[in-house]
């Protein structure tokens, strides 16, 4: 089920929420380390271009310009199913 914008921007920070504003880079080790956690609890949404303070703004993220390569390198590191979601507004 994909969330709306404004249900993303009013998630509180939890086991299945992590938020970053990673607005040129983030690196691959530290989104490694979060798919693993929200795998470990059940799920959740590692969400870039979003700063985490509340109230929560909207960055925008160039952090991986090649999304589906991304996808595919956290699957073959965790052996889990990873999607991709872009939202724009």
């Amino acid at each position: 089920m994909q969330m709306t914008l404004n249900e993303i921007l009013n998630a509180k920070e939890s086991d299945h929420f992590e938020f970053k504003e990673a607005k040129n880079r983030y690196d691959f080790e530290e989104a490694v380390k979060y798919c693993c956690a929200n795998a470990n609890c059940g799920g959740g949404k590692l969400v870039l271009g979003i700063t985490n303070d509340r109230p929560r703004k909207i960055v925008g993220s160039e952090a991986f310009t090649q999304p589906e390569r991304t996808r595919e390198g956290l699957m073959d590191r965790l052996n889990i199913r990873v999607d991709f979601e872009r939202n724009t507004a």
